[in-house]
């Protein structure tokens, strides 16, 4: 990864949730603020991003959408402003869905795939805010319209902005077992090195441990990248100066019980009723007709085809419940096997500590253990955080957000 990595993410989120909790409440302008309101921005200005502040920041600090509500409460009649706001972020998102396009033709395997995914996502959204430019002056009638409208995309970033969380944490692990490879690939090719020198060591084999040693050092490097990048992506999207040292809290670990109460038969129609995109088509003349179809067809025919559309598209939201749920499925199921893993390796890795007091493990034998169990470690984070924001996923689409589904 390089420093373009700054404009891509993985797609792509959910500590809340949504589908029980209210919005977040913009931070109010008061002379007198209560101890809790005073409390919470204290929180939201400590240099520390916690993954349950990521709302209140988005909101409150990234300016496009700060700007946006402070429009939506002191300007509810002038739209023309509040549209070319929405274009603004839907260009920002653009220009950071290009980059992680690039970034994606020069790399393979699982990096390629992040970036496809963020960028994916990231023009998903632009394309809703820029839907929802066009149609600002016929939508934004009032004042509580006209912030449920914000609401709704600052939304899908936070959404967005979780997963990128979500994906720098897992890198994080990641990068613990690769700067360990690279400690084991350093000691095999000293130790080639030693046995060359002694004479016990053919040519072949330097080079392969040399060979090792470079590509440990080429993923180490390659993570290191896509950690600080994602960072200063993080940093941007919730209004601090990437340029400065910005803590980063841990995301929540998965909750598993909670799988057994969904009910995905009644979550399919509370996110029919939800989806931000369906409660625009429902209120719209032609049911998606442009300007010029509108004004060239009739009344019975723009009615029939927003019926139309309208059923295509409820059909299409509870399709993709589905698909979230049995994804939620697949990474319970990958989650069992990864903490299975883990916990043998945990007993594995405790013999390995004996026996390297015993002298029964040579250096090599003992790091070759010890990234075996950094491996089974990082498996079962990632699978925790994997099923994680599947589970976010789902809350987000029965929200009303829409989730790219895989």
């Amino acid at each position: 990864m390089k420093t373009a990595f700054i404009r891509r993410s993985a797609a792509a989120s959910l500590s809340l949730l949504l589908a029980a909790a209210g919005p977040f409440n913009v931070l109010a302008d008061t002379n007198q603020p209560d101890q809790a309101y005073t409390q919470e921005e204290q929180r939201l200005q400590d240099g520390q991003l916690d993954y349950d502040e990521i709302e209140g920041r988005v909101k409150n600090y990234y300016a496009p959408i700060k700007s946006a509500y402070d429009m939506a409460k002191g300007m509810v009649n002038d739209q023309a402003d509040i549209a070319v706001n929405e274009r603004v972020m839907a260009d920002d998102l653009i220009s950071q869905a290009d980059a992680a396009e690039d970034m994606a033709k020069e790399q393979t395997g699982m990096d390629q795939m992040v970036s496809q995914a963020t960028a994916k996502a990231l023009r998903k959204t632009a394309r809703q805010m820029r839907n929802a430019a066009s149609m600002m002056g016929q939508t934004l009638k009032k004042t509580s319209t006209t912030e449920r409208q914000v609401d709704r995309q600052a939304n899908a970033l936070i959404m967005n902005v979780q997963s990128m969380m979500n994906q720098y944490e897992q890198l994080q692990s990641k990068r613990a077992m690769a700067a360990k490879g690279v400690e084991l690939a350093q000691t095999a090719k000293s130790l080639q090195d030693t046995m060359q020198a002694q004479g016990m060591a053919v040519d072949g084999d330097v080079l392969s441990a040399a060979a090792s040693l470079s590509s440990s050092q080429s993923q180490l490097s390659s993570l290191d990248a896509g950690i600080e990048q994602i960072r200063k992506l993080l940093c941007s999207f919730t209004g601090y100066d990437p340029a400065l040292e910005v803590a980063f809290g841990t995301v929540p670990a998965a909750d598993p019980s909670v799988i057994d109460s969904i009910d995905v038969n009644a979550d399919k129609e509370r996110a029919v009723n939800n989806n931000y995109s369906l409660i625009s088509l429902r209120s719209s003349t032609g049911g998606g007709m442009t300007d010029f179809q509108s004004r060239t067809t009739k009344t019975t025919t723009q009615t029939e085809n927003r019926l139309r559309n309208v059923e295509y598209s409820e059909n299409t939201v509870r399709s993709d419940i589905q698909a979230l749920y049995d994804q939620i499925l697949e990474k319970q199921s990958a989650y069992e096997s990864a903490k299975t893993a883990y916990e043998n390796g945990k007993m594995a890795w405790s013999a390995a500590q004996i026996q390297k007091q015993n002298g029964s493990l040579s250096q090599i034998q003992y790091l070759q253990q010890e990234l075996a169990w950094l491996t089974a470690e990082s498996g079962y984070r990632c699978a925790d955080l994997d099923l994680q924001q599947a589970i976010q996923n789902y809350n987000w689409a029965v929200a009303g957000v829409a989730v790219s589904v895989e």
